[in-house]
């Protein structure tokens, strides 16, 4: 596993079901994982096994193994509402069983953003359940600025999605009405590149 799906600073454990093809030990004296039933390495997956005598391969069966990885991980310290900083948390050793999400390995991560779920105190923190911290609110009246070259234009108008910085959001024009989409710059400055 380590060989094929290498962790930073972590390793797995693996949690094998039933083996009662592997009961009668008598037939060999090794065992080899001889393939995957899957590409990720996290949780439940069928292992081919191949079962071994003097060197020799004498039988095939499969096993299921449940598999989860031990890694140092952000926790939440206290409960965090959609919307809230996530200001205290720390770093542990957990267990991490979903290979579709990505936890959280370094405090930097949080900086500029928000919670955007509800987090329980002492859960896991992935990224998905975090975003960027908005500097402009849907309803915000911003100023929109188009660059062309030397010429240089400046326009109000109406945030129509919240956004962080370098987020693409829907805006306004004040004058025209027209929707156009403009890249967050600062709290109420959005650019048209």
């Amino acid at each position: 596993m380590n060989r094929h799906f290498a962790i930073d600073g972590g390793e797995y454990l693996c949690e094998i079901g039933r083996l009662n093809a592997l009961q009668n030990s008598a037939e060999f004296d090794s065992a080899v994982v001889l393939g995957m039933g899957k590409d990720s390495p996290l949780g439940k997956t069928v292992f081919n096994i191949g079962l071994v005598k003097s060197g020799e391969l004498i039988k095939t069966t499969s096993i299921i193994g449940d598999i989860s990885s031990i890694r140092n991980v952000v926790v939440a310290g206290s409960n965090f509402a959609p919307g809230a900083v996530v200001t205290a948390a720390e770093i542990s050793r957990r267990a991490i069983n979903d290979g579709d999400r990505s936890p959280l390995t370094d405090l930097k991560s949080l900086e500029g953003k928000q919670a955007r779920v509800q987090i329980q105190s002492g859960s896991i923190i992935y990224e998905d359940m975090l975003e960027k911290k908005p500097l402009v609110n849907a309803g915000d009246r911003v100023t929109i600025l188009l660059t062309r070259g030397q010429i240089k234009i400046n326009a109000a108008g109406i945030a129509r999605q919240k956004g962080g910085k370098g987020d693409l959001i829907r805006v306004s024009n004040s004058d025209s009405r027209k929707i156009i989409v403009a890249e967050v710059v600062d709290s109420l400055v959005v650019a048209c590149r």
